[in-house]
């Protein structure tokens, strides 16, 4: 009788609820690469309904969110733990201020896009915003880190774009788009126009999204979607709203 895989792989699905501690709502102590148990708390999941409630519900996990990038607190300057040499920037690590460090540091790539899932898409406008604009440049020295096999450029263009790619998942985000129409031409032999109309540097607030004529309104779509082409379009606005 052959064996249910299901039910052998469905003894696992929740385990990964155990990795996270309920006081704080973030990962337990461990040992991180490129980062502590904030960089790493904040991964998109499968199932992000439930890593909200494991934060102690919406606000909780909004105020975590507004502590690591700085929306609730005093700004810090962070330099290398284990470089750094002035007591400034060594003070922020002894005071357990951990920040968002930008898109250059891998495990903090996808983690903006967590408000999506709050209902506070403005934060992600601002952050996205911010981060291309000054993390990013065209001269020497434009990309701020180890380009690590083209992982840096690709997060670039897609913040660029408007649209992020989860891993993993058959799921598309939105984001903020720097430009004002693009072109992906896609493996499937089909192409996704991007156009987006209002844009310019105070209007970085996504007001309407519509993908071949139906209008998103929870910020997201699928790979699938994406995958038959068609046209994506942003409206833009410096005012917040909701989709």
């Amino acid at each position: 009788m052959p064996y249910d895989y299901g039910i052998l792989f469905g003894n696992y699905t929740q385990i990964w609820k155990g990795t996270f501690d309920s006081k704080t709502g973030l990962l337990g102590n461990s040992k991180y690469y490129e980062g502590n148990n904030w960089n790493y708390s904040f991964r998109l999941l499968a199932d992000m309904e439930a890593r909200i409630e494991l934060a102690g519900g919406m606000n909780a996990m909004i105020a975590l969110l507004d502590e690591f990038f700085g929306y609730s607190r005093e700004p810090v300057q962070l330099g290398d733990l284990f470089l750094v040499t002035s007591w400034p920037d060594l003070r922020a690590y002894i005071d357990g201020q951990h920040s968002f460090e930008g898109f250059n540091n891998e495990p903090d790539m996808e983690t903006p896009y967590n408000y999506i899932f709050v209902d506070r898409h403005d934060r992600l406008c601002e952050i996205k915003r911010a981060c291309v604009k000054y993390i990013f440049s065209d001269g020497r020295g434009g990309m701020p880190g180890n380009n690590d096999a083209g992982g840096l450029s690709a997060c670039h263009i897609w913040n660029v774009l408007g649209i992020f790619p989860v891993a993993g998942q058959n799921l598309m985000l939105i984001g903020s788009p720097s430009v004002e129409r693009a072109k992906i031409h896609l493996a499937s032999g089909s192409t996704l126009e991007i156009v987006t109309h209002n844009n310019t540097v105070e209007n970085i607030y996504v007001n309407r999204v519509v993908l071949n004529g139906r209008n998103i309104t929870d910020y997201r779509f699928t790979a699938t979607e994406m995958m038959q082409g068609g046209i994506l379009e942003f409206y833009m606005s410096n005012e917040v709203r909701s989709l």
